[in-house]
């Protein structure tokens, strides 16, 4: 099967379209971006058939763990977008959709585990609904892939996942299962506990509890290390005791995947890269709410930081300085953005007024769709996957009848691994 928009303005990079282009999706793939020759007998048609088939699927047999969704066949079909764009799919890297449902209040929060200041061993997998009421409407928004996280209650929350917005299953959806290592500083972790007269309860407790966690891991991994050295016959004699809160800190301080830092005030960002240099880790920054106060010393390190949400009140002491020229200020200096709703604290089909806002107050408009689509996929370490229209990448795209920084603008259609998973 093959499916070719054509006549389309296709998004590049940069804020460039080209017009009158192709985009030649097969196999849950891109085939071909560019002026693609349309083959004879290729069936003419619009959005209703590969999304009536897209229903079908739905109904249809669970896809087996370990392998990834792949679309019905529907034969060569051709639809002409003149007049309309086409962009990358969406990319959000900081939300907690799924485990945190959409209009199911309490009995739906599920993404803070508030007995244990660090919960290293949960992974945020475990507490997904991939039937949240939200999924859809973020698909229907144009929005294709997304980090999801633990919440930041705890020190270290656990293990993040990276997911497609479709699936029955959490397997259907799962990208990447170990995204980074969820953890926090600032007033989230020491007033969750520090209100129930438990550690953490100040910002020195906070770092001093994150240090301790790590010089654990670190005696682990020298215990594994020598247990590995000895004779089979030993090993089998004497067992190594596996510790999962251990394993996955331990999994971060070997590189295998970040710690994804929650950080809001200047302080607390500093904290962070402090603590990065003392243990080895690498770093994403997450929130970066103060970061233009840094913007010098995170484009030095070449920290990877996401900034958001943007657009809430500020309910909290941390959030006083939030403003919407963090973004552009981080961006001038050379800092490598993208742009987080923080989802549910802002909706995620609302992602793009977030940058429509951030271009009235300082980002580039060349920017503006980039730090949605290919450089979160850089900060998600997904850029061959995903985040751009290139030949072999993901077929994760949308049709739009206008510019998305406007308004109102409608998205047609939404295909998430070539499946068209919304249609109007």
């Amino acid at each position: 099967m093959a499916i070719y928009l054509t006549n389309a303005s296709v998004y590049r990079a940069k804020g460039e379209f080209d017009d009158k282009s192709t985009v030649m999706i097969a196999g849950g793939k891109i085939k071909s971006v560019g002026k693609t020759a349309i083959p004879r007998g290729a069936k003419r048609t619009e959005w209703k058939l590969p999304h009536e088939a897209y229903r079908r699927w739905l109904e249809g047999p669970i896809t087996r763990p370990g392998q990834r969704p792949v679309p019905p066949d529907l034969g060569e079909l051709v639809v002409d977008c003149a007049g309309l764009r086409i962009y990358p799919g969406l990319l959000d890297p900081h939300t907690h959709i799924g485990c945190f449902e959409d209009g199911a209040g309490a009995v739906g929060f599920h993404g803070n585990e508030y007995t244990d200041p660090n919960t290293a061993h949960l992974n945020i997998k475990d507490s997904i609904n991939p039937h949240d009421l939200a999924i859809p409407e973020v698909a229907a928004a144009g929005v294709t892939c997304v980090g999801i996280f633990p919440g930041s209650a705890n020190l270290i929350g656990g293990l993040c996942i990276s997911c497609k917005m479709y699936g029955r299953t959490i397997d259907e959806m799962l990208v990447d299962e170990k995204q980074g290592l969820k953890m926090a500083l600032g007033e989230n972790p020491f007033r969750v506990y520090g209100s129930q007269n438990k550690f953490p309860g100040t910002r020195f407790a906070c770092a001093a509890g994150v240090r301790a966690a790590f010089d654990e891991a670190q005696h682990y991994m020298e215990r594994q290390q020598a247990w590995l050295k000895k004779k089979k016959a030993d090993r089998d004699k004497e067992p190594f005791k596996r510790d999962r809160k251990l394993e996955n800190i331990a999994g971060a301080l070997r590189g295998e995947y970040p710690v994804r830092y929650h950080a809001h005030r200047a302080d607390d960002i500093y904290t962070a890269i402090r603590l990065s240099k003392e243990f080895g880790f690498r770093l994403i920054m997450e929130h970066t709410t103060e970061g233009h106060k840094l913007a010098d010393v995170l484009a030095r390190e070449k920290i990877l930081c996401d900034v958001g949400p943007t657009l809430t009140n500020r309910a909290k002491y941390e959030l006083r300085e939030r403003n919407t020229r963090t973004l552009g200020i981080l961006h001038k200096a050379g800092v490598h953005v993208s742009l987080s709703t923080d989802h549910p604290v802002i909706p995620l089909q609302y992602i793009m007024l977030q940058a429509a806002v951030a271009v009235k107050d300082g980002l580039p408009e060349s920017a503006a769709i980039d730090v949605m689509t290919i450089n979160t996929a850089k900060h998600m370490g997904l850029e061959k996957r995903i985040g751009s229209l290139a030949a072999r990448k993901d077929a994760d795209l949308f049709v739009a009848d206008g510019d998305i920084l406007d308004p109102r603008h409608h998205v047609l259609a939404t295909f998430i691994d070539g499946f068209c998973v919304h249609a109007v």
